[in-house]
Parts: structure tokens; sequence; C-alpha cells
């Protein structure tokens, strides 16, 4: 059995996994910070994976996974939550809290007539970039307890994302992106077709989708559309993630 260690001097990280526990699973089942090594291999050995934003390392503007979320200038936060059935994990919560510099890379597509136009954040928020960005991050549970955590996988999440906004400062903003329909493992042609710039056309007869994929989550993200609606977050009409031209939604916090 796996023993996860407290989230030493990090009060935030402390305050969100609280507001998690607090969320009766079921008398048979642990909630578990991803706080080692162990927990987040046994994930990727598992069908629930991690968030690409997860780090085990430090890496340039990425903190590790492990230290919890922090409203953080110079990097990114992560924060993951698993739920474990004796030994084995049967889901995970993931949160992720990014600076400017991150939010300035972010890229998107915007459907037009003829092609696309890639966008940055300031298309969605104005000219003034967010100081910060709260992301809902990956988050799934194995098939078979779908519809049993549905009800308190819903109240964990709020608890948790409620807690994360009380403690946001000025300027910042909540972004969530549902998992599109454009295949896995050809997301490098977005990504190649988004290096040509922010402000660059690409018409349609050089892309490698269907227009009308833009801005659609595929079926197993569905409950993750729900969930950000309930929480007031708005579709951001005729754009698309540059990473699967999956739905953006997103509301200014504070």
């Amino acid at each position: 059995m796996i023993e996860a260690k407290p989230y030493d001097n990090n009060l935030l990280a402390q305050k969100i996994y609280g507001a998690i526990t607090r969320v009766s699973f079921g008398s048979n089942l642990r909630v578990v910070p991803v706080t080692f090594l162990d927990i987040v291999e046994q994930l990727k050995a598992s069908e629930i994976g991690v968030d690409y934003r997860a780090k085990t390392e430090p890496e340039n503007g990425f903190a590790p996974v492990f230290e919890g979320l922090a409203f953080d200038s110079k990097e990114v936060r992560s924060q993951a939550t698993a739920l474990y059935e004796g030994g084995e994990p049967v889901g995970v919560m993931t949160q992720v809290i990014a600076p400017r510099e991150w939010i300035e890379e972010q890229l998107y597509f915007e459907r037009r007539e003829n092609g696309v136009c890639i966008r940055n954040f300031e298309t969605i928020c104005g000219n003034i970039l967010p100081d910060y960005m709260i992301i809902p991050a990956w988050t799934k549970v194995t098939p078979r307890y779908l519809l049993r955590f549905a009800v308190p996988g819903f109240r964990a999440f709020r608890n948790a994302m409620s807690q994360i906004v009380g403690d946001a400062p000025e300027n910042t903003w909540m972004e969530a992106i549902a998992q599109g329909q454009f295949p896995f493992d050809r997301r490098n042609e977005l990504l190649v077709i988004a290096e040509r710039g922010v402000g660059t056309f690409v018409p349609k007869d050089e892309l490698p989708f269907n227009m009308d994929l833009i801005g659609k989550n595929n079926s197993g993200s569905s409950s993750s559309v729900k969930m950000v609606l309930i929480m007031g977050l708005e579709q951001i009409q005729n754009i698309g993630s540059a990473r699967s031209l999956g739905p953006v939604f997103a509301k200014k916090i504070k």
C-alpha cells in the first residue's frame, strides 16, 4: 500500500487536497496525493495516464507535480490526486496553474471561410494577457467506475476548483480545453501548422483536417465539457486547440 506524504510548506496544495478528501468515494477507496514517482509510474502503466504538464522532474518552465499548485510567476505548477482501490489506481484528477510566460506560447486555430488563422490567447481575452491561468487538466477514471464516480467526482472537482479560485490573484483567467476529434497520434501535424506563426492564414487545401472538426470534442471528453459549462465557462466560438482541434472554454476569474 502506498503512503503518500503531505505537501510540505505549500498551504494552497494542502487546502486543495483537503477539499478533495472531504468528498466520500466509498469505504474501499483511498484518495492519494500524487507526491511519489511510484504513483506516477502506476498511473502511466494503467489505462488512466497523467497530464503532459505533470512533470516528475524540474524542466524549463515547469515545477514537478510532487510540489503541488501555487501561483508561481516563473513556472507552470500542477497537482494531481489519484483514487485507489486496493493497490491499483482507478482514477486521477489534475489541476494546473500557468503563468503569463506559458500563456503567451499557447496557440489556437480560428476557423475562417476558406481556411484557418493561427491565434494566441489574446484572441480570447483581448489585448492584455492574464498573469495566471487556472486549468482543469487531465481527469479520468476507469470505465467500470464512471457511473459510480459521477456525483462524488464532480463534487471533488468543484471543491478543488473553488479553493483555487478563492486564492487567485487579480488578472487570473480559467481555461479548459476538451480533447478534440483529430487523431491523437497525428497531433504533430497540427503543431507543425501552428508553428507558421500567430496571424498566419492557412488555406483549407493545406490543412490535414476537415475544418468542421474545429471546436468539436470527442466522445470521451463529453463529461468534461459538461463540468466546465456548469462552472460557468463559455465556449469560444470558431476556435479550436492547436493540439487536438478540441473546443476551448474560458472566463475571467478576477
